[in-house]
C-alpha cells in the first residue's frame, strides 16, 4: 500500500511536471522543406500569407464565424519559422486588418494560446512531410490565424 502511493505520487508529481514546462519555439522541429527555407523566403512568404488574410476580410466578422478549418500546416509552418528566426510583423491599422474580438486578448492570453499552438503543432507535424501533405493539411482556423498575426504583431512588445 505504501509502495502504491509513492508510486502514484511520484507519476503525479511527473506527469504535473510535464503540463507546466512550456514549450519553446527556438526548440521546435519544422519540416525540413521548411528549415531549408532562407530567412528571405520566409518573410517574403509570411508577408504574403499576412497579405492572404487581411484581404479574406476577417476583420468584419464574428468570431463564431471563423472556425472553419481553412489554413493548412504548410502556411502555419511557415508562420512558426518566422516566429523562430525572431522576425516582426510590422502592421498599421490593426483595427482594420483584425476581428474586434481579438482586441479583448491580453498578453498573457496571446501567450497561453501560442504555447497552445505550439503543443498542438508539436504532436501533429511531420517532419519529413512534403509541401504537398502539409499544403493539403488544412488544420487551423481563422481564430488560429487571427491570434497568431496578432501574437506576431505585439511579442516583441512582450518582451
Amino acid at each position: 500500500m505504501f509502495l502504491n502511493n509513492l508510486i502514484n505520487k511520484i507519476k503525479n508529481n511527473e506527469s504535473g511536471r510535464n503540463k507546466t514546462i512550456p514549450l519553446c519555439i527556438e526548440n521546435i522541429i519544422l519540416p525540413e522543406i521548411i528549415e531549408k527555407c532562407s530567412i528571405d523566403q520566409i518573410s517574403t512568404l509570411t508577408r504574403d500569407l499576412f497579405s492572404t488574410y487581411k484581404s479574406l476580410g476577417y476583420s468584419v466578422k464574428l468570431e463564431e464565424d471563423l472556425n472553419q478549418k481553412e489554413w493548412s500546416m504548410w502556411e502555419f509552418s511557415i508562420i512558426l519559422k518566422f516566429c523562430k528566426k525572431d522576425l516582426e510583423l510590422k502592421t498599421d491599422e490593426t483595427e482594420k486588418i483584425f476581428p474586434k474580438f481579438i482586441f479583448d486578448y491580453g498578453e498573457e492570453q496571446l501567450r497561453v494560446r501560442f504555447q497552445n499552438f505550439l503543443e498542438i503543432y508539436e504532436k501533429k507535424r511531420g517532419i519529413t512531410a512534403t509541401q504537398l501533405e502539409l499544403q493539403n493539411d488544412n488544420y487551423w482556423t481563422p481564430i488560429d490565424m487571427t491570434c497568431l498575426f496578432y501574437y506576431l504583431s505585439k511579442y516583441k512588445e512582450f518582451k
